[in-house]
């Protein structure tokens, strides 16, 4: 199953479980947890509704560093008080991430096991001119 069907499955599942809590009666469940699988589900039904160009911007991205690039900025403009502490925390990530990247390809591996040795020249099949 994709996943923009397991979305469509949460969303569902858990837009049945707010109902069932909701109609219930129990006012401790309707205090708690019915505020949190609210959230939930709004964010499952914008995260399925948009899903497509998110699929797009990801692959725009390019790795690792740009998706964590693209959520921290995403993160600091929804809450703008946070900045000071996000700011930080990102570059520093971003230094281990580009240390451990290192690591790896001084050890032998190739990043996403992929061949690094490239081609400088794309070979065409022209027809030669008669």
């Amino acid at each position: 199953m994709d996943t923009k069907r397991r979305c469509t499955v949460v969303l569902c599942f858990l837009t049945v479980v707010c109902a069932v809590i909701w109609f219930s009666g129990n006012k401790d469940l309707k205090d708690g947890v019915l505020d949190i699988l609210l959230r939930v589900t709004i964010f499952f039904a914008i995260f399925r509704l948009a899903y497509d160009d998110l699929v797009r911007i990801l692959y725009r991205l390019r790795g690792p560093t740009g998706v964590l690039i693209g959520i921290a900025v995403a993160f600091m403009v929804i809450s703008g008080p946070s900045v000071r502490v996000m700011l930080p925390m990102t570059a520093g990530i971003l230094i281990v991430m580009g240390i451990l990247n290192t690591f790896r390809r001084s050890l032998g591996g190739s990043p996403r096991g992929q061949d690094t040795t490239r081609s400088s020249r794309k070979t065409t099949n022209k027809k030669p001119r008669s």
